[in-house]
């Protein structure tokens, strides 16, 4: 429906978009760059479509031109948590551990209650199997998001791979204290 308006109407910028969307999700990263280069020919100002962009070219692989947009945004704004967490994903991909954390960082500066920003983080602690701090990232994203399937899922493969039941006790009960309605950490 949204390719059919999009032919039908093809200077509406909403059907392009949502074509983005659907081939994101979908992991048809060409497709979704196309629409999104195809809304910021329609409207060169529209928000974040540079960053719609930028994202995209990451996830589907052209770093290159990848890092060339992500540089661009990093010179306009240098202290936004979104920019920062796109050069972060591409520094990450280019197996740069390092500078990925230190954007990070810089990002989680500016935006500490990101479950995104944590969620990328707890990325690169796996990547580098640095459990001690993966398990600690994830503790922190249970707390801003409880009810965060992924970090529970992550939570519960750590209790039961690494059988540190004194840990595990630590963080179900402050999870438990944090969130009294939440019956999952009870439990």
């Amino acid at each position: 429906a949204y390719r059919r308006t999009s032919e039908l109407a093809p200077a509406d910028i909403e059907p392009h978009l949502m074509l983005a969307q659907i081939y994101s999700v979908t992991g048809r990263w060409e497709s979704a760059i196309g629409e999104y280069e195809t809304v910021r020919k329609l409207d060169p100002a529209y928000p974040g479509i540079d960053l719609l962009v930028a994202s995209a070219t990451i996830e589907g692989g052209r770093l290159d031109e990848a890092e060339m947009k992500v540089k661009e945004l990093l010179a306009a704004q240098p202290g936004n948590p979104s920019v920062l967490f796109y050069a972060a994903r591409l520094a990450a991909l280019r197996k740069d551990t390092a500078g990925a954390e230190t954007l990070l960082e810089r990002a989680l500066e500016k935006a500490p209650d990101s479950v995104d920003l944590r969620w990328e983080r707890l990325r690169l602690y796996e990547e580098t199997q640095r459990w001690p701090l993966a398990v600690e990232e994830i503790h922190k994203i249970l707390l801003l998001s409880p009810s965060h399937e992924g970090a529970r899922a992550k939570l519960w493969r750590w209790i039961w791979s690494m059988r540190d039941w004194s840990k595990a006790e630590s963080i179900l009960l402050s999870l438990s204290s944090a969130t009294p309605d939440e019956p999952y950490f009870h439990l």
